[in-house]
Formats: C-alpha cells, sequence, structure tokens
C-alpha cells in the first residue's frame, strides 16, 4: 500500500497581519481523506506557513497510517525544517514541533511544489481568513463553505464520549466542524475540541468546488 499525500498552504493579511491555515490528505489512490482550515489571528507569512506545515501534520496523525508524503509551496519552511536551528530563532518552538512531528510520522523531508500544484491548499488556507478557529470538512469529493456564520439558535451536534445516541458520536453526514473552546466532554480532534452542525441548518451563499 502506497504513501498519503499531504498538502498544505498558509494566508497572511498583511505583514504581520491577519493569518490562516488550510490543507487536505489523500491516500495513495488519490481520495480525499481529510480537509481543514483555521484562523491562527495575527502573524507574519514565515508564522502562517509554519502554522500551516504544523497544523497540517497534527490534522494527519490522527488520519494517517501507511506513511505520508508532504508538499507545500513555501521554500523558506521546506529549507527551515531541514538544517538545524538555533533555539535563538523568533519560530524555534515551531520548528521544533514540525521536526517532531515529521519524524514521528517517519517523513524523510518536506517537498516544494510550485504554487499551481497547491492550488487547494491556498484555497483553504485563504478561506480561514473568513473562519474562525478551525473548521473540519466532511465530504469525499467536495466540501462546501457557507457565506456566513451559524447564529446562535442553531442547535450543534457535539461529539462527546459515553453510550449517548449515534448522532452525537460522529458528526452527521455532511456536517461541518467548529472549535467551540476546551469544554469538558467534547472530543478532541488534534488536541482542539470540536462540534459538528448539521448542513440543513446553515445560512449564507453556499460555495464549493471540487477537490
Amino acid at each position: 500500500m502506497g504513501s498519503s499525500k499531504l498538502n498544505t498552504d498558509g494566508a497572511t493579511r498583511g505583514q504581520p497581519g491577519d493569518s490562516a491555515t488550510g490543507g487536505l490528505v489523500r491516500n495513495y489512490t488519490g481520495d480525499w481523506v481529510m480537509t481543514y482550515s483555521r484562523n491562527i489571528g495575527v502573524s507574519t507569512s514565515l508564522g502562517a506557513e509554519l502554522w500551516s506545515l504544523r497544523d497540517a501534520l497534527r490534522r494527519a496523525r490522527d488520519t494517517v497510517r501507511n506513511g505520508l508524503d508532504v508538499e507545500m509551496d513555501s521554500k523558506a519552511v521546506v529549507l527551515l525544517v531541514m538544517i538545524p536551528v538555533e533555539e535563538t530563532h523568533q519560530l524555534s518552538s515551531l520548528l521544533c514541533d514540525c521536526k517532531w512531528i515529521l519524524q514521528e510520522l517517519q517523513v524523510s523531508r518536506v517537498n516544494h511544489v510550485f504554487r499551481e500544484a497547491n492550488q487547494c491548499a491556498c484555497r483553504l488556507a485563504n478561506e480561514g481568513l473568513h473562519l474562525e478557529g478551525l473548521f473540519v470538512y466532511e465530504s469525499l469529493n467536495r466540501f462546501h463553505l457557507w457565506g456566513e456564520f451559524y447564529p446562535s439558535r442553531v442547535k450543534w451536534y457535539q461529539s462527546r464520549p459515553g453510550p449517548l445516541s449515534a448522532s452525537h458520536q460522529a458528526p452527521p453526514s455532511g456536517g461541518v466542524g467548529r472549535v467551540t473552546g476546551r469544554d469538558e466532554g467534547v472530543t478532541s480532534l488534534g488536541g482542539e475540541c470540536v462540534t459538528w452542525a448539521p448542513i440543513p441548518h446553515r445560512i449564507g451563499k453556499e460555495r464549493s468546488w471540487d477537490i
């Protein structure tokens, strides 16, 4: 069985400015495995690219079992994760996290690709600029993004441990994930607490594209 492929990217408005990350994983046959976007607040362009690698590796760690190839379009990050970096570097903590997870996943190198080959991850990262926290998309061949946030009256489906109904143990088909904070009883995804909202409760204009 072949390796899965991870593509990731960061997006920034300003230097520093509002920043986000996005990424997706496909298996060795090219089928969809995982897609996400995340708003990370204010960062530099290099910081956003490093955050994108760290976020994507953490997501992949929960889903990939048979090897991983990593691709991104930032030459600076590809170089930084492959060479020794002093602890005095302002992004040393992020770099150490990335290197540790790469070693854990037995990834020998991060591959640089042109932006044209990384468009899906780029779109996901740019979409994250309009979101709050982490969104994990559930879809086999398409993911859907809604132009407005869910109103407070919407009933959220929470993924909780224990003998609860099936609708509370897993997101419904086509659901959209959202970070709600580190509340007790909410199942974590890559160390972050996530709830799921059913798409029938969506508001706003639909935006979707193939991956």
